[in-house]
């Protein structure tokens, strides 16, 4: 890539390295070898150099890359993470309240079954939301209020029954 050719010489470490290979082919093609040793020696000298320059760059950059791939993986990680901490989080809220709301309604439908079973009928039921819990709120209320209106009428009678007895005592006395 471009940035990576700015950091390392590849062009310097290729005609280093083909100087070399044309020295070595030069010198071996014959049925002698041929040459001057130090040229020779120069030459594969400075193709081992630059090729050593050259990966010595491109490991700094594959060190660098490396580095921040880690870095972003660490990243991206902790935040998964965390995501994943808020939506376990946000379920254990949810369960809670789902759990206060169940056992909150049934408590009070307790309460006023409770207090209907002492014979107590002045309790007021308020069912709130639209759940189950509601709904039997709703109908304990309606057989409170029938409750009472059974009682009231069965006072009534009674009331009716005694006051007659009372009249038909005070005939049966003048009588």
């Amino acid at each position: 890539t471009p940035e990576v050719a700015k950091l390392v010489d590849m062009k310097a470490a290729d005609d280093a390295t083909d100087a070399f290979d044309k020295a070595v082919d030069k010198a071996f093609k014959g049925e002698a070898a041929t040459g001057n040793l130090a040229e020779f020696s120069a030459l594969g000298q400075r193709a081992v150099e630059t090729q050593s320059s050259l990966f010595e760059g491109l490991t700094k950059r594959l060190e660098y890359q490396l580095q921040q791939r880690t870095s972003r993986i660490w990243q991206r990680a902790l935040s998964q993470i965390c995501i994943a901490v808020l939506g376990v989080g946000v379920a254990l809220y949810l369960t809670l309240c789902f759990y206060k709301v169940m056992t909150g309604g049934l408590h009070e439908v307790t309460e006023h079954l409770q207090q209907i079973a002492k014979g107590n009928l002045a309790t007021v039921t308020q069912p709130w939301g639209r759940d189950e819990v509601a709904t039997v709120l709703a109908a304990l209320r309606n057989m409170q209020q029938t409750l009472r209106q059974v009682v009231s009428q069965v006072r009534h009678s009674s009331d009716v029954i005694a006051e007659a007895s009372q009249e038909i005592a005070a005939g049966a006395s003048d009588l």
